[in-house]
């Protein structure tokens, strides 16, 4: 019989997450699409998260329909000034059409993404040029076409 570790807990042997666990927090958000929304708004779905966060999961609950024609890539922005940091960080450009197959939307499309690093460590910051509020996990409408309705989402975040 083999006895195998979590490969995260091998990646990550410090982090409480990957053994006993920690904290996880789920923020439920909402993106509409109506006659208003345009390409390239940005809807705040987390705000002030702290750098050592960790977005542990996004998911589409279930009856979440399909919106034809709408693409969107989430990521991080400076909380408070909105300043753009890395606009999909954790989700590119990703078709709501096909999102429900997925249910997870965590690193979907992201080549690089790493599912154990913290919101500073995934944007490359050290603790000075952390934003001093934190950080705003957005949504940025890629494509609307003539797609309306609502994305519901519930946020796992992973913080002490």
């Amino acid at each position: 019989m083999a006895v195998i570790e979590n490969p995260y807990l091998v990646a990550k042997p410090l982090d409480p997450m990957f053994s006993v666990g920690r904290k996880v927090r789920v923020v439920q958000a909402k993106i509409s699409l109506n006659a208003g929304s345009a390409n390239g708004d940005v809807v705040i779905l987390a705000k002030g998260l702290p750098a050592t966060a960790r977005i542990h999961r996004i998911m589409l609950p279930k009856g979440t329909n399909a919106l034809t024609g709408a693409t969107i890539s989430m990521g991080f922005y400076a909380s408070g000034t909105n300043k753009v940091l890395d606009a999909d960080a954790v989700v590119k450009s990703k078709s709501f059409a096909t999102a429900l197959a997925n249910v997870d939307l965590v690193g979907d499309g992201v080549d690089d993404f790493d599912a154990t690093k913290d919101i500073a460590t995934l944007l490359g910051l050290n603790s000075g040029n952390v934003p001093a509020q934190g950080f705003d996990l957005c949504a940025t409408i890629e494509a609307k076409g003539t797609a309306t309705g609502d994305i519901e989402l519930d946020i796992c975040v992973e913080q002490d």
